[in-house]
């Protein structure tokens, strides 16, 4: 009885109520890491499947986590430079096409044209689409391309790059993989977007369909749907609010602070010594008079004393003030007044969250000259910057293997000679002027 479709009921959370004539057993339909139950937002019609679940998998609480993961980044500098980089390190000079010969029993790498990608070079700027590949893997450790074949199913005619923002996977039955991607601007702010559905491709039947979806992954065990790049935990221990609210504050700061430098005390003694008809001056014989030429005196004296310290010119310049004994009272004081609001020291607390994504996202800060002005945290020298670059290349391996998949398809589908393959092209800068006067020669990281 259980089994039957008609003891079957889902809540509008996801929960599934199985029923029998002697228990209820309940279970969510979507569980684990950021794939989460169905939510109430997404109960439109067409967006159910013949049981009654939601047809793809959330991403985040609300659906929303990508869109919110990219405001993060556009908020954070650094997490933003950083990603970048590792985009730039990752892609290199774009790919180049090559086989392997032997000479003297060593493997040499040996450039040549392949045709199918030089043809949607021209029609598609497919670089423009690896390119974009690449970012992708590296802002969300997930890429999905679209590719459309042509009517015989031998040649790839066009490819672009999803935006990963707007794709989500059909929900897993089963042990079945998703067999389609969904494709909506409105997941996570619509009630029933309406989306397309573009199937994945089938490597057990590559030409299944004449337009399918082609995901690239950097696998994160456990989490089915999708993956969570290591730089994901400064997001969850705090350091990407602590880097978003320093500047936050010191914009505050800035902004209401009051920027007063000296407290200039001036006593009435001293303008009744300078003016000895200071209380009965010519010429005015009500006291609004009296008072509008007392102040035109003050503020004279005003603008002689910022005159004898303000501007460059006046720096560490003398004040002196002249007294008949010691019981006289003080003339002109001027006290510095403390700031108890320095900026600086908030600097340091910058830097610390700055490091911390940075090296989540294993890029040395030396890359984008990450220190403190005046402190000891220096921005590293050129050979500091090569040799960071040198590495962080040499260690792409892995990532590459992932990205390079999507060339490797078109090679397949577009049966090119299974001797030729896309490799990147890099630029080693580890040569000094003198061994190199341009700098800079090629290298293949086969």
């Amino acid at each position: 009885m259980a089994g039957k479709k008609d003891n079957i009921s889902v809540s509008p959370n996801g929960t599934i109520l199985l029923q029998s004539k002697v228990s209820i057993m309940s279970t969510n339909a979507v569980t684990g890491g950021l794939n989460n139950p169905a939510s109430k937002k997404h109960s439109g019609t067409k967006d159910i499947d013949e049981i009654g679940l939601q047809k793809w998998a959330t991403w985040g609480e609300n659906d929303d986590f990508p869109k919110k993961l990219m405001e993060t980044i556009g908020e954070i500098g650094v997490l933003g430079s950083g990603l970048d980089i590792n985009a730039s390190m990752h892609y290199g000079n774009g790919i180049i096409w090559g086989r392997d010969v032997y000479e003297n029993n060593k493997k040499v790498f040996v450039p040549a044209a392949c045709e199918a990608w030089e043809k949607l070079k021209r029609n598609v700027d497919i670089e423009l689409v690896q390119s974009e590949i690449v970012e992708s893997l590296e802002n969300f450790y997930i890429s999905i391309a679209e590719v459309i074949l042509n009517n015989g199913l031998d040649e790839v005619v066009s490819a672009r790059c999803l935006d990963t923002v707007y794709c989500r996977f059909e929900r897993r039955t089963g042990k079945e993989l998703p067999k389609n991607i969904y494709y909506s601007s409105g997941f996570g702010e619509e009630a029933a977007p309406d989306y397309d559905t573009i199937p994945i491709f089938d490597p057990t039947n590559p030409t299944k369909h004449i337009k399918f979806a082609f995901p690239m992954v950097y696998r994160t065990f456990g989490n089915f749907y999708y993956p969570e790049p290591i730089y994901y935990s400064c997001i969850r221990n705090g350091y990407a609010d602590v880097a978003k609210s320093v500047p936050k504050f010191l914009k505050s700061l800035f902004k209401n602070q009051m920027s007063i430098k000296y407290i200039i005390r001036v006593p009435f003694e001293l303008m009744k010594r300078k003016y000895i008809n200071w209380d009965t001056p010519e010429g005015c014989e009500t006291t609004e008079q009296v008072m509008k030429w007392q102040l035109t005196k003050m503020q004279e004296l005003q603008e002689e004393v910022n005159k004898h310290l303000v501007n460059e010119e006046n720096a560490y310049k003398g004040l002196f003030t002249f007294t008949d004994g010691a019981l006289e009272g003080k003339g002109i004081e001027v006290e510095p007044i403390k700031n108890y609001m320095d900026s600086a020291k908030e600097l340091p607390t910058a830097a610390a969250a700055n490091s911390e994504i940075l090296f989540a996202l294993q890029v040395d800060p030396s890359l984008i000259g990450l220190g403190i002005p005046g402190g000891k945290s220096l921005s590293g020298s050129g050979s500091d910057k090569r040799e960071s670059r040198q590495i962080k290349q040499a260690s792409l391996k892995r990532e590459r293997l992932v990205s390079l998949r999507f060339p490797n398809l078109i090679a397949m589908l577009s049966k090119v000679d299974q001797k030729l393959y896309p490799t990147y092209l890099d630029t080693d800068t580890s040569q000094t002027m003198d061994e190199n006067p341009t700098g800079k020669q090629t290298v293949v990281q086969s």
